[in-house]
């Protein structure tokens, strides 16, 4: 059976910069292996395909790990309202606000992070379309 998480569960993952030494672009803080999976970030192309898909409301899924929303529902998939978050082994449901909310927490954080150190990434010629995926996400949380 798949789990639903609580809003408050989701609300409470942390997400920090940290552009070090070890590339990770993102730290996660939480309990959920399919959420941190998902907000780890460890290279740009693949958060600006989850910034598409999270503005968009459309699925998205790179290296075994994604989100997808119920009107995408794979004939395998479980029942499900929210959004479904998962990766090779883990699979939970969260609400759509709560899946807005913590994409919107960690787009703002890798934009604010990365504009702030000066990261190359800020020059590239995706950034401005990454920037307007972010708002997008960030408009539908208020």
């Amino acid at each position: 059976m798949l789990e639903k998480l609580d809003d408050s569960v989701v609300d409470g993952v942390g997400v920090t910069w940290d552009d070090g030494p070890t590339h990770v672009l993102t730290r996660v803080q939480g309990q959920v292996p399919a959420i941190t999976s998902l907000m780890n970030v460890t290279a740009w192309w693949t958060i600006q395909a989850y910034a598409a898909g999270a503005a968009r409301h459309h699925d998205r899924a790179i290296n075994d790990k994604g989100f997808r929303f119920p009107e995408f529902r794979e004939p395998d998939d479980p029942e499900f309202s929210g959004v479904l978050v998962y990766d090779y082994f883990n699979q939970v449901e969260v609400s759509t606000a709560a899946f807005d909310r913590m994409m919107a927490r960690l787009l703002r954080t890798l934009v604010d992070g990365a504009t702030r150190d000066g990261v190359e990434a800020v020059t590239s010629d995706w950034w401005p379309a990454f920037v307007a995926d972010t708002e997008a996400v960030e408009a539908r949380v208020g």
